[in-house]
């Protein structure tokens, strides 16, 4: 296993945390995409950013800020970690390019658009990473709005693992 696919993994495992305990609602991740380098197949180990979309089930609230924060900070010692980016958001908040959404970036956390840019990546040459399959969410709707609705979260793949 490479430092790439090993960070991945334990994001991938730090995200699993996000969940609530059983029978209490939370903020569990659905999905997890790359875009960029990563997703377009051009990524460089140590050069390259890791560039992700993480779908989570439940309203991104002050504990689930909270939990994003503790996931990325848990991170921290990990080789790339400093590349990992990621923005969050949730079927209900996906649609709408001038959305802002949480984001881990550059060792910090704030709030940004997913661009165009970022959403055209996703629909051309994204790669799932775990949970529901990207295709299916990233079909543009006729007033190009992305995603027109949102896919069922029954066909998944990864099995909660990076399936590079």
């Amino acid at each position: 296993m490479n430092r790439t696919e090993a960070l991945l993994d334990r994001f991938l495992s730090e995200l699993s945390d996000l969940s609530e305990p059983s029978g209490q609602s939370g903020a569990a991740p659905l999905a997890v995409w790359a875009h960029g380098s990563l997703g377009g197949g051009d990524y460089q180990e140590g050069r390259s950013d890791l560039d992700l979309i993480a779908v989570l089930d439940g309203p991104i609230g002050a504990r689930t800020v909270w939990r994003v924060a503790l996931a990325h900070a848990r991170l921290r010692a990990q080789p790339l970690a400093d590349q990992l980016h990621c923005t969050y958001l949730t079927p209900a908040t996906a649609a709408g390019a001038d959305r802002r959404h949480l984001t881990w970036a550059h060792a910090h956390l704030f709030r940004r658009p997913v661009t165009p840019v970022t959403r055209r990546e996703l629909h051309t040459f994204g790669r799932s990473c775990w949970g529901s399959r990207r295709r299916a969410c990233c079909r543009r709707s006729r007033t190009g709005n992305w995603p027109p609705s949102w896919c069922a979260t029954s066909g998944t793949s990864g099995g909660g693992r990076w399936t590079g």
